[in-house]
């Protein structure tokens, strides 16, 4: 994690949530290369009085190391992901905590969005479109699949999470992965208040924007494939669910 001015952007909305601060805390993990990111970060949170956010380093890098680091120290009952350049709308944490059930996962409002020169410019895509039509629906994993592809906008229950980590041997689609691994214990979807906003960022170096060569995508959407196919072999997990991600791949192998 390299901050930039997106960064602080991010912490600002965590700062200014309508939930007071006594209810929630903020675990900012830096990883990898630590200076000058974590002395920038700690003198931020200082300087700012965020008396609820907690700056923690690990050597290993990779964002699923980060997370499961993040996972295991953390103490709440629910939990929720942020990347570093995508921020919160202000009443964010206080609506899907009300929305949230022990053995659920809250969905939240989704916006994408660019900055193309210093202008704020949303990209409304088939997620909040999607969203907008389940919205206070009951329907089944499978039904709902398209929203079990992204870590971001969700507030996860921990007995939901148990001891399942994100996979450290990808660096894209560990999100979808980690979903479907969990899905087994998510006893309900919920969506939260529509107001609830998620915003995140489209960058053009981001990961999943970058290219990759045919050859290293279709060995790991191989990998991810034959890690989804155990699923298909355990007990518990939505077989229908789990070929949807499996046919997911493929569909992607080549693009």
């Amino acid at each position: 994690m390299k901050p930039q001015d997106y960064l602080w952007e991010c912490l600002r909305s965590l700062k200014n949530q309508t939930l007071t601060a006594n209810k929630f805390d903020v675990l900012i993990i830096v990883n990898g290369e630590k200076e000058p990111y974590y002395d920038m970060i700690k003198k931020f949170i200082e300087q700012e009085n965020m008396n609820n956010f907690f700056i923690h380093y690990t050597s290993e890098k990779g964002v699923s190391n980060a997370r499961n680091f993040g996972i295991a120290l953390a103490d709440n009952p629910f939990l929720c992901f942020l990347d570093d350049d995508d921020y919160l709308s202000h009443n964010y944490l206080e609506e899907m905590l009300k929305s949230s059930e022990n053995g659920s996962i809250v969905v939240s409002n989704f916006r994408s969005f660019r900055i193309i020169q210093g202008k704020f410019e949303p990209m409304i895509g088939y997620i909040e479109r999607a969203y907008h039509s389940y919205y206070n629906t009951e329907r089944s994993i499978f039904s709902q699949r398209k929203f079990m592809s992204s870590i971001g906008g969700k507030l996860i229950s921990r007995d939901c999470i148990k001891k399942i980590k994100f996979n450290n041997k990808f660096s894209k689609g560990e999100d979808s992965l980690f979903l479907a691994e969990i899905s087994k214990n998510i006893n309900r979807i919920i969506f939260s208040n529509s107001e609830a906003i998620y915003y995140r960022r489209i960058r053009s170096d981001s990961a999943n924007n970058s290219r990759e060569l045919i050859g290293y995508r279709i060995q790991r959407k191989y990998q991810l494939i034959n890690e989804y196919r155990k699923l298909l072999f355990k007990k518990g997990y939505h077989k229908l669910f789990v070929l949807s991600r499996i046919i997911a791949q493929i569909k992607n192998m080549i693009k």
